[in-house]
């Protein structure tokens, strides 16, 4: 079975969005408990399955909290994520991406673009 580019784009688009968004989060809570969670499988995965939900909810909603009980070592994680810091996040790959729909995805990167310049 052969998958399409576009797919294919959409599929990768999607994966390192979140490892991005996950990089970020990560290097947030290091910094402010002074550890490094990027080491530990368990409290990554459980920032993964975090990232996914709040993806979808910021699809509908400009922001999200994520809280996650018991996230690493006893301590809880709780942070929001707003659609611009999404966007800030993977304006690069959304650009590359609109090569595969040329009109959607340039009036969306021209749409991002004015946001991060207006702040």
């Amino acid at each position: 079975m052969r998958i399409s580019s576009p797919l294919m784009s959409s599929l990768t688009l999607t994966i390192k969005s979140d490892q991005r968004v996950i990089n970020h989060l990560a290097k947030q809570y290091n910094k402010k408990n002074n550890v490094d969670i990027t080491k530990d499988l368990k409290t990554m995965g459980k920032l993964k399955r975090e990232v996914e939900k709040a993806k979808r909810t910021l699809s509908s909603q400009m922001s999200t909290r994520i809280e996650i009980e018991s996230f690493h070592s006893g301590n809880d994680f709780s942070e929001t994520l707003t659609r611009a810091k999404f966007e800030e996040l993977n304006m690069d790959l959304v650009c590359k991406f609109s090569n595969f729909y040329p009109r959607k995805f340039r009036l969306m990167a021209y749409v991002v673009q004015e946001n991060a310049q207006a702040r």
